[in-house]
């Protein structure tokens, strides 16, 4: 067969002969380069798409987690205040005061109140305009607006209620802990949510229920906030698949005779949220047996879609399932149209390659011809009429004609040549281009990612001391209690004061203030840094805790150099000595008071304990005369209950 195959080739013309071979090299490896490329494409695109989910999925669980957690700041800290007798619970024009300054400081909480076993109850809660909530002996709710210096201005409404009847209430009772309720409708305002509620014991007797609401609306907004793909969903959801936020713009509630309720996934308008979920529970069969974080790839109405799964769980009783469902056509559109180029390009290779290969084959087979013409026709005995019949004057036709093609083909040559130059020159300038492009590119690379570390920046750091903020200060307590706890090694924590600085400001105005705190705030700073640059495997932070305190957070050192740093912190300051004439303290400048505390992390303590133990140093400290260090023991925990309270 394959000499069959040859013969036919033999009797095709040269030109065919030398283009067919040609272009079939050429269309395979075009094909094979262009099938590659493809593929490739294919598993970078869907690998990327798996990352991006889940880069997704961690940034909105870390983002929920300071949004469920604040709530449990500011009740521990009231918490810790009634403990040490700072704060009565009974005293409710104390209470309301607080309450009003601490809404102030968090845009995500928006309202703190209390209840009592006998039904008092009191409720600060921001809005367009803030308010207050007081029970009456009537029980009824009375409710008065505040101005923006938090005074009572007018009555507002007035309606029946109960808080021992509230939700809240009964699930704090129920478990005497620090718990989460069970999702409910507000009655402050008709909107579903949930509430951290903390009940306060004193002698093994309730004294009354601290809570702080989350509403599901900003778990909703808190989502929308996030940039998923073009047509991705995220939603948290119940183990019962009741749908607690999404970050679609519908309602996730439905309207019944007893009010409002969550509206299940299952029964979703939208489609893409109710194949999601049939998806998970016909895999799991039911929401609740999803026990670990999990991705999977789902036909979703007749798509793929790449699917996360997180749970999201805390110490107070949540826990909810995190869905993110991130559709592959967003993500395969740039592939389909890099194949459609590819395509395009191949073909336009194959016409140019079979035009150049058609073109050479033509000047090569042309001399050729001619010499098989001249030769023909010397042979038939075609000759012009001036030549003679004879053995000379055939070779010199034969010789002409040699000669001629020689010419033809050297001609053909320097074409090619000219052609490849072109060519060169070509590649070269798209090298050029390239490596300029790669240079833009880096360039951009860089100012990107200094400009990310300066929103980081910004994000962590104290505006006015240049220390780390308040956010950046809790974050790192929470990350390196647990690091110190894995590693079996000590943390210490150091509260500073500066002692009598409203009087400081009320003398030298708050400009001065200002710049007293910067002073201050540099001093802790450096001599930490300096104190711990020998010290070994130590991690450290200076803060600004609020105020005018700062922290000192020191990992892994030992209390009695620990003690030595809070020392020279104070010799320091000393040696500065920055004036301040209407101090108490006879030495007539700036000085700190400063409250230490040491731990050991345990499974069941909490870094509240590190933070109230080294609250109550300081306390001490002011109360033995200020500018001193206060070492408080640590604490043994006995019980999990220990951990909570």
């Amino acid at each position: 067969m394959l000499s069959r195959l040859w013969q036919n080739l033999i009797k095709l013309p040269l030109q065919w002969v030398l283009v067919i071979p040609f272009v079939v090299q050429t269309t395979s490896i075009v094909g094979v380069v262009g099938w590659l490329f493809i593929k490739n494409s294919e598993q970078a695109t869907e690998d990327l798409a798996r990352q991006l989910s889940r880069k997704i999925t961690l940034s909105v669980e870390e983002k929920f987690q300071s949004l469920a957690n604040t709530p449990y700041t500011f009740l521990g800290i009231n918490q810790l205040m009634v403990e040490n007798n700072l704060l009565d619970l009974t005293d409710f024009e104390q209470l309301e005061k607080l309450f009003w300054q601490q809404i102030q400081l968090k845009e995500t909480v928006d309202s703190l109140y209390v209840a009592d076993k006998t039904g008092r109850f009191l409720m600060v809660k921001a809005g367009e305009t803030d308010s207050v909530h007081i029970r009456d002996k009537d029980q009824r709710r009375l409710i008065y607006g505040l101005d923006d210096q938090g005074q009572r201005t007018h009555l507002l409404d007035s309606v029946q209620y109960d808080p021992r009847q509230r939700p809240w209430y009964q699930t704090a009772l129920k478990k005497g802990i620090a718990t989460w309720s069970p999702v409910y409708l507000f009655a402050s305002e008709p909107v579903l949510g949930i509430t951290s509620a903390v009940p306060i014991y004193a002698n093994r007797k309730l004294q009354g229920v601290l809570a702080i609401d989350l509403s599901l609306n900003q778990v909703s907004k808190m989502l929308r906030g996030f940039t998923l793909s073009p047509n991705g969903i995220a939603l948290i959801v119940e183990p019962s698949g009741a749908i607690v936020a999404s970050s679609l713009d519908e309602p996730l509630y439905v309207e019944t005779k007893v009010g409002r309720k969550l509206l299940y996934g299952l029964e979703s308008q939208h489609p893409i949220i109710r194949q999601t979920l049939e998806n998970l529970q016909s895999t799991y069969g039911s929401l609740g047996q999803i026990m670990e974080d999990t991705h999977l790839t789902a036909e979703i109405n007749g798509q793929s879609y790449f699917v996360e799964v997180k749970k999201l769980e805390d110490g107070y009783g949540l826990n909810w399932l995190m869905v993110v469902a991130l559709p592959a056509a967003d993500f395969m559109t740039p592939l389909y149209n890099g194949m459609r180029t590819t395509v395009l390009l191949g073909l336009l290779v194959l016409v140019v390659s079979a035009g150049i290969s058609l073109f050479i084959a033509q000047r090569i087979s042309r001399p050729i011809v001619r010499l098989q013409i001249a030769a023909d026709a010397m042979a038939q005995g075609k000759l012009q009429q001036k030549i003679t019949v004879n053995s000379v004057a055939e070779v010199n036709g034969l010789a002409l004609a040699f000669n001629f093609m020689a010419q033809t083909l050297k001609q053909s040559f320097h074409t090619l040549e000219q052609m490849n130059q072109t060519l060169e020159v070509r590649v070269e300038e798209r090298t050029t281009e390239l490596q300029q492009q790669v240079e833009r590119e880096k360039v951009l690379t860089q100012q990107l990612a200094a400009a990310n570390q300066e929103l980081q920046n910004l994000a962590n750091i104290d505006g006015l001391t240049q220390v780390a903020n308040r956010r950046k200060f809790n974050d790192t307590l929470h990350q390196l209690w647990f690091e110190t706890q894995a590693m079996r090694q000590s943390l210490t924590l150091i509260l500073c004061d500066i002692d009598f600085f409203k009087r400081y400001n009320d003398t030298y105005g708050h400009p001065a203030g200002d710049n007293c705190l910067q002073q201050v705030g540099q001093i802790l700073h450096q001599t930490v840094a300096r104190a711990l640059s020998n010290y070994g495997n130590v991690s450290f932070l200076v803060a600004r805790y609020g105020g005018e305190e700062f922290a000192l957070l020191l990992s892994n050192t030992l209390p009695g150099y620990a003690h030595e740093i809070a020392k020279e912190v104070q010799a320091n300051l000393a040696e500065v000595a920055i004036p301040h004439e209407t101090s108490a303290l006879p030495h007539g400048r700036v000085s700190l008071s400063m409250g230490m505390a040491h731990q050991f992390p345990s499974p069941y303590l909490s870094p509240l304990t590190l933070l109230k133990r080294a609250d109550q140093a300081l306390y001490q400290a002011k109360e033995q005369g200020r500018d001193r260090i206060i070492l408080i023991a640590p604490a043994r925990a006995k019980s999990v209950s220990e951990k909570l309270f």
